[in-house]
């Protein structure tokens, strides 16, 4: 946050809040967990956002659904086209033609996300990603997340 954005706040009665949806609540959540008190949220509300990543490979049915609708943006438009030269750098050409052939969301994390930023695997990905257990305050009953990533 700027400086004169951190002065203004602290000088008036404004709150500062999150709201995240979905991949953005994710990003949130993390924040809020890893910054605790130093965090420049006064609150942070994410939607739809699980607290736990490594859950959503046991849900078959985004596997199937949902993710593969992402798959061609996220490989074609983000990975490849923005980012290309890096991720080719950073990748073996086995890890590359793994990430072409990606049917879903986890398998180009498992393949190029997580290798690309240096994780040991998927679950060391997911794990670090994930705000399960390290959030300050989660009301369970009030969260628009499924119940099952709600420690």
């Amino acid at each position: 946050i700027p400086s004169s954005s951190t002065s203004a706040l602290s000088s008036s009665k404004q709150l500062l809040v999150g709201v995240g949806y979905s991949m953005g609540g994710i990003i949130l959540a993390n924040y809020v967990a890893r910054y605790g008190s130093d965090c420049y949220l006064d609150a942070a509300m994410p939607i739809s956002a699980a607290l736990d990543i490594r859950h959503s490979l046991l849900v078959g049915r985004a596997l199937r659904l949902w993710q593969p609708l992402l798959v061609e943006e996220l490989r074609g438009k983000f990975i490849l086209e923005k980012l290309g030269e890096k991720y080719r750098a950073r990748l073996s050409p086995e890890q590359i033609l793994q990430m072409l052939r990606s049917s879903h969301v986890a398998a180009i994390d498992k393949y190029a996300i997580s290798k690309y930023n240096g994780y040991d695997d998927l679950m060391h990905y997911y794990s670090d990603l994930s705000a399960m257990g390290d959030l300050p305050f989660l009301v369970e009953d009030g969260s628009v997340s499924s119940h099952a990533t709600v420690p």
